[in-house]
């Protein structure tokens, strides 16, 4: 079974019996002897001789299932906390939770790992915040940062991150996500961070969290959890960030953003076309007065946010760095899951946004901005499809509605929703004026989207709405190549 969208990389982290035992305070019945187990699994039909397999239960499959089938294979060991009825023999090993245990097993990992580590929390900009920060430390120590590749962020995917932690890794950079209290906490102490970064506070997995003072109690665990000798950042843009920031007992605190209260503070940013390429040139002024230029292709004022808080967390980390080396780290930033602000070019036409993989309101905003940028510099129209944005409870038709009728500031000459929700979107986007239809079907919103020459258009929602087959259907009718 795979409780997880994104792949997990294999890890090699090792654990004898008695640590397994002690870590997670589990015990075993079994009388024979078992060596040392290396790697830790989750998937039954990735077990290999030797390794642990872990059994977690999902919402459709149980992890205890699978434990012959993981024994038969040669694991070396598993963990369950139920009996399994009928399994081969083999070392198991009983705790009173196997994903709690899972997030045991990472703590003492990571622990006794013991390089530094950074973890990047906040509502919206993670993943192009950690891609960022990536960038700049493989660039500047090269061979030694661990990160992960996808939406491992939560209470399984974070520990089997840590897990994949080797000796030959002297940094890492991981996400912290949330859609329930107490998750930032947990996954705080998990991780021991010696950097941690909020990049933003707003509405998201509202279900889960609550209203927005609930999500920044949430969210400001990552920083008001810090230990002694760590150091917060936060993005001075955003006042509840700071909040949370002025309430962290680290004893080392950096702010990014265009604030004048920011340390690294953007003092320029503005948008280019050069060779076929978006890219931004950003001016940013450094907290010993001096002035730092680059380019990026992280767009938007998100993309040179996530820049600044690169620069920022090389600072809080206390790394040399020849500006040389970073800024063209920055330059070659990419980001590696697809879906996020990529922009394609239709051939013969406009320029198709690719963000696709999800969707909260916060995103849709600062993506939607990005795409405005994109239309005034071409000179064509702004074509906007947002699907619907899930995980917002109670208040989700009224936050689509909003969004829609927000989005009329930035004057797009079509908005298309797509599926559930989305409805209230459009509902919002044709009370603020602006030409708005609603579909249910993927091939419907991508003729509607249809672009002219110079157009650009956003394609955005929630991972469940399925955006990404409106993306493959413009771009297979125009012939691009992603």
């Amino acid at each position: 079974m795979n409780l997880l969208a994104t792949t997990v990389p294999p890890n090699e982290a090792r654990f004898t019996l008695a640590e397994l035992i002690d870590v997670t305070g589990g015990a075993t019945r079994s009388d024979e002897a078992a060596g040392p187990v290396s790697g830790v699994v989750l998937d039954s039909r990735r077990c290999h001789p030797g390794c642990l397999f872990v059994a977690l239960r999902g919402d459709h499959q149980d992890g205890h299932a699978y434990v012959p089938d993981a024994l038969a294979a040669g694991a070396g060991a598993v963990l369950v906390d139920q009996d399994v009825v009928a399994a081969p023999p083999g070392v198991s090993i009983r705790v009173q939770d196997t994903r709690r245990a899972l997030g045991d097993l990472a703590a003492w990992h990571r622990r006794r790992w013991g390089g530094a580590l950074v973890a990047v929390a906040g509502s919206a900009g993670k993943t192009t915040t950690r891609s960022a920060i990536e960038a700049v430390l493989r660039a500047l120590t090269p061979g030694e940062v661990h990160a992960a590749v996808g939406n491992l962020n939560n209470d399984i995917g974070l520990p089997m991150v840590l897990l994949g932690l080797g000796p030959q890794h002297h940094r890492a950079v991981i996400e912290i996500g949330t859609n329930a209290p107490g998750e930032v906490a947990r996954l705080t102490t998990i991780a021991a961070p010696d950097v941690a970064l909020l990049t933003l506070v707003a509405l998201e997995h509202c279900a889960g969290l609550g209203d927005l003072d609930a999500i920044e109690r949430e969210e400001g665990d990552a920083l008001r959890g810090l230990a002694a000798a760590t150091t917060a950042i936060a993005n001075a843009d955003c006042l509840r960030a700071v909040r949370q920031l002025d309430l962290s007992q680290a004893p080392a605190k950096y702010r990014y953003g265009r604030a004048a209260s920011a340390d690294h503070r953007i003092d320029a940013r503005r948008l280019v076309l050069e060779g076929g390429q978006w890219r931004q040139r950003v001016s940013l002024r450094l907290p010993s007065g001096s002035s730092f230029a680059f380019r990026t292709p992280l767009l938007g004022e998100a993309g040179a946010l996530a820049a600044a808080a690169a620069v920022a967390t090389v600072d809080a980390l206390g790394l040399p760095w020849p500006a040389e080396v970073v800024a063209e780290a920055l330059e070659s930033t990419k980001l590696r899951e697809v879906g996020r602000l990529h922009p394609v070019a239709l051939p013969g036409r406009g320029w198709l946004i690719d963000d696709a993989y999800n969707a909260s309101p916060a995103s849709v905003r600062s993506s939607a901005r990005a795409a405005r940028e994109m239309a005034d510099h071409t000179g064509g129209e702004l074509v906007l499809v947002i699907g619907e944005m899930g995980e917002l409870g109670q208040r989700s038709e009224s936050l689509h509605r909003e969004l829609g009728h927000d989005l009329a500031s930035l004057g797009p000459s079509r908005v298309v929703g797509l599926r559930g929700d989305a409805a209230a979107l459009v509902r919002g986007a044709c009370a603020a004026g602006l030409e708005a239809t609603f579909t249910d079907e993927h091939e419907e919103a991508a003729e509607a989207a249809r672009a002219g020459e110079g157009d650009v258009v956003l394609v955005k929602g929630s991972r469940h709405v399925g955006a990404d087959r409106v993306v493959a259907a413009l771009l297979e009718s125009d012939g691009a190549l992603a």
